[in-house]
């Protein structure tokens, strides 16, 4: 690109990996909205009326997805 001075075919590349990054970004944002929901839903059907702990750990889960476990072993969450 530097010696041709293709700078509109350089520019095309770029902007078209820029748009399937985002169309990969998004996707992956709906399917973890899905999967969210899923366990929502799956807390509320089989925990009873302890699903309001379970819906507070499984936020916390979604908000901080990598951490250490302690919070929620000793149930300071």
């Amino acid at each position: 690109m530097r010696d041709s001075g293709d700078w509109e075919g350089w520019l095309a590349f770029f902007l078209r990996g820029v748009a399937d990054v985002a169309d990969e970004a998004t996707a992956t944002a709906a399917a973890v909205l899905r999967m969210r929901e899923d366990y929502r839903n799956r807390i509320t059907e089989h925990l009873g009326r302890a699903a309001a702990n379970g819906h507070r750990i499984m936020e916390k889960l979604f908000d901080h997805p990598i951490g250490p476990s302690p919070p929620c072993a000793d149930g300071s969450m």
